[in-house]
């Protein structure tokens, strides 16, 4: 391989996302796993004071690469768990999440692995 083409194909690949396998078995499913992982992520860099960020479900497939029915069910797992809350806000609506850490700190405390 050229030393180009390498550093090419590494400076395409500097933002990779944080995915925790523990999120994952906690959600019994890879993508709810990706998505909490990203939620997470960006869970202290939100603008909001109160604690919600807000992402467009285009973002969020564009950032984890999760198909548009992966990230459907993949929230609605979520919710389920009770590890996040959405809200729809503004228009067009943007959905607003919340992570309840509560819920997913005794999930993760008591996984089973």
């Amino acid at each position: 391989m050229e030393p180009a083409t390498k550093k090419i194909i590494q400076r395409l690949l500097t933002r990779p996302i944080a995915y925790h396998p523990i999120l994952a078995r906690i959600c019994d499913s890879l993508a709810a796993g990706v998505l909490l992982s990203q939620l997470i992520y960006w869970s202290d860099r939100g603008e909001s004071p109160d604690g919600w960020i807000y992402k467009t479900d285009r973002s969020l497939r564009h950032e984890t690469a999760i198909t548009r029915h992966e990230l459907l069910t993949a929230k609605r797992q979520l919710l389920t768990l009770k590890f996040i809350r959405t809200q729809l806000r503004g228009w067009p609506a943007v959905t607003w999440y919340e992570i309840d850490w509560d819920n997913l700190e005794y999930a993760l405390t008591h996984d089973e692995e």
